[in-house]
């Protein structure tokens, strides 16, 4: 069973680079744009979601300007539970936002897999109040197939300015076990993780062919980690990346 799912996720991954291509060049574009204009990226996610929000922040082989909004209301380690409740209360969003540098030219994308409760279009049009541009992270089988918890009545994807769908079945999990009466292997975050990388790598891509590539994180666990040259790089964001 375990190579079926393998499958599952190997073909997906095969359908987003065929169907999402130009929702993620767009949202590439989008990125270069504003790293060029020294602006910064911002990810967010609830429960599950952060995780995937956390993908490109502040690792090897991520860029540098990425703020992860990781405020404790949304962590699974502060209580799965928690979490997935504070995702459907009002204004905890806006209070995680609150604690952030985000300004004008900035570039904001929010993960969720539903697009249905409150935190993330709660977030998503905040986000575009403060003048950023919002890509959304969603599986629109999903979210087309729920109604929205927020008091808009809209879902995520039907506010952001950029959709990438990650073409995840409606309740996440892929695969169905015999004598098991729930399907598992959720493939969000794993497609997630694929999407955001790759915006990146493209997002550089555009920028090193006009020789303004932003600074790369090399691993610190190498013996060529350049962290003096990167304590350089982080003076220009002073302030705007929350928790490195």
């Amino acid at each position: 069973m375990w190579q079926k799912f393998f499958k599952e996720v190997v073909d997906l991954a095969a359908r987003v680079q065929e169907t999402q291509a130009g929702a993620i060049e767009k949202s590439a574009q989008v990125i270069a744009r504003a790293i060029e204009s020294e602006r910064v990226v911002h990810t967010f996610g609830s429960g599950h979601s952060s995780l995937v929000a956390q993908e490109i922040f502040c690792r090897a082989g991520g860029i540098v300007p990425v703020n992860a909004i990781l405020d404790p209301s949304f962590l699974l380690s502060n209580g799965a539970l928690r979490s997935s409740a504070m995702e459907r209360t009002p204004n905890t969003a806006v209070n995680a936002a609150s604690g952030h540098d985000i300004r004008s030219g900035d570039v904001a994308i929010i993960i969720s897999n539903s697009g249905k409760n409150v935190a993330p279009v709660e977030m998503a049009l905040k986000m575009k109040d403060m003048g950023a541009e919002v890509i959304a992270l969603t599986s629109l089988e999903h979210s087309k197939s729920v109604e929205s918890t927020h008091s808009s009545k809209k879902r995520l994807f039907e506010v952001a300015d950029v959709v990438i769908d990650n073409l995840g079945p409606a309740g996440d999990a892929a695969m169905e076990v015999e004598g098991v009466n729930a399907p598992m292997g959720a493939t969000s975050g794993i497609i997630g993780g694929i999407i955001l990388h790759a915006i990146i790598i493209e997002a550089t891509t555009i920028l090193a062919k006009k020789n303004k590539a932003p600074a790369v994180f090399r691993s610190v666990n190498m013996d060529t980690s350049q962290m003096e040259q990167l304590a350089k790089e982080l003076t220009r964001y002073r302030g705007r990346i929350k928790h490195l």
